[in-house]
């Protein structure tokens, strides 16, 4: 009797087994099937519609938050938006084929990583874009300057080549004169007494004007302002002018000496003005004074 106690007990219990392992296969079986989600804010687990749907709305924020210049892809953006609100609609529906709801968001995962990935290579390439150009900005504004330091500089060569391709006069020593009856001149002091107007000064040695021939002008002006002598017409001071004398002479580029006489008559006492011209140049100037 015990022995069959014993028999049906073990029998009892092997069909107990078999349920309970039954129960664990298929439980198991369900769970491999759907994929539980965990939701972190909430620590709760829910079921994989839930999860898609939930990762669908992020995916959902991430597309709109998303910025390009590039309109190709402004557009696809947008149609991958709609269709993620059409998918969210669509998994609302509890008849939604599962297994088509977790293809079409694992596609639309794979495509917004693609998209982060290539609006993040267009902007590191658009800032490196966007240095170069400052760059070339930076390198032409710096050539511009220099071409306008090198120009000024240009600019001063050419005024100080100009100016020092100018003679000057200096030195002056200015008389009043009367010839002698058996030649030669004297000085005199009374203006009424002077034939002449003596001018002696140097010309100023100069090596960067072409040495030969030089034309030399004088004026001499009376202190009413009219011209002494009349000897003909020049280019002065860019006009044409009456002068007083002139005279060539040869500048060798070394000091020169030079006087210059203008004819004279019925002179007053006052200051008379005496200017030296040469290429068209006034390049001397000074002062006769007849004091009686």
């Amino acid at each position: 009797m015990t022995n069959r106690l014993y028999i049906i007990f073990i029998s009892i219990l092997s069909v107990l087994s078999l349920f309970l392992g039954y129960m664990l296969y298929s439980t198991k079986k369900e769970l491999t099937d759907r994929i539980i989600y965990v939701d972190k804010a909430n620590g709760t687990l829910i079921d994989e519609r839930d999860g898609l749907q939930m990762e669908l709305e992020q995916m959902q924020g991430t597309f709109s938050e998303m910025e390009t210049d590039n309109k190709q892809m402004q557009d696809s953006i947008q149609w991958q938006t709609n269709r993620i609100a059409k998918l969210l609609a669509s998994a609302r529906n509890k008849d939604f084929d599962i297994k088509q709801l977790r293809d079409e968001t694992a596609t639309l995962r794979r495509i917004m990583k693609g998209y982060i990935h290539d609006i993040d290579s267009l902007q590191r390439m658009n800032d490196r874009l966007i240095v170069e150009k400052q760059n070339e900005s930076d390198r032409a504004n710096r050539a511009e300057t220099q071409s306008k330091q090198l120009a000024n500089e240009l600019s001063t060569t050419q005024d100080v080549v100009t100016k020092g391709s100018v003679l000057a006069a200096a030195g002056f020593s200015n008389k009043g004169i009367k010839e002698k009856t058996r030649g030669g001149e004297k000085d005199v002091e009374r203006a009424s007494q002077a034939s002449q107007i003596k001018s002696c000064f140097t010309i100023r040695q100069n090596n960067i004007v072409k040495s030969g021939t030089k034309k030399i002008y004088m004026r001499v002006e009376s202190p009413s302002g009219q011209l002494i002598g009349n000897a003909g017409n020049a280019n002065l001071d860019g006009q044409s002018m009456a002068y007083s004398a002139m005279r060539e002479i040869d500048y060798q580029n070394q000091d020169t000496d030079v006087c210059m006489y203008c004819m004279a008559s019925g002179l007053t006492k006052g200051t008379y003005k005496i200017s030296i011209f040469e290429g068209g140049k006034k390049i001397g100037q000074s002062d006769l004074v007849f004091s009686r």
